[in-house]
């Protein structure tokens, strides 16, 4: 069953300051029983997160509108890339190179810290679907409040993992 994940209770508050932060916060939970409160499991999450970090660098092969740009670009960029990206919305699905794949937790870490590398170092960034060309600062926010995003559905857990390990 499909959890709405507008409504969906039990997120962490979270914030990362750098990427090294944000892989250091990933290893942590995939080294410890943990649990996911969305519809994604801990490695689809993961597998996600990856693709997107990848797809700031080498395009997305798809971009909104020019005029959804623009009126994004204007109304919700600045919000967005301070305060964070709201739960729900379903960009990946008009986007089927971000839908993520059911892959082993540490196999999804090993693929992701070498996304995040290759991201720090390679200076390049594609244009973002929703906003555009984007200051190499502002890509980076973009990516780091994507990351809290998804990563606020996932918790650690006492005792075995549970669903969505």
């Amino acid at each position: 069953m499909s959890v709405d994940t507008k409504r969906v209770e039990g997120r962490r508050d979270i914030q990362y300051s750098s990427f090294d932060e944000f892989l250091e916060d990933a290893r942590r939970l995939a080294e410890i029983p943990h649990r996911t409160v969305g519809n994604w499991s801990y490695g689809q999450i993961l597998h996600h997160l990856t693709l997107s970090l990848h797809g700031s660098i080498d395009g997305f092969g798809y971009s909104d509108f020019w005029l959804v740009r623009l009126l994004a670009s204007i109304f919700f960029k600045k919000k967005m890339l301070e305060s964070g990206m709201p739960p729900g919305d379903k960009i990946a699905k008009k986007m089927q190179r971000l839908e993520p794949h059911e892959i082993p937790v540490d196999d999804a870490i090993e693929q992701l810290a070498i996304a995040v590398e290759r991201f720090k170092i390679n200076p390049k960034r594609a244009p973002s679907p929703i906003f555009g060309k984007l200051a190499p600062t502002e890509a980076n926010q973009l990516q780091l409040r994507h990351a809290e995003l998804h990563m606020s559905f996932v918790h650690a857990v006492d005792g075995p993992a549970s669903s969505g390990s």
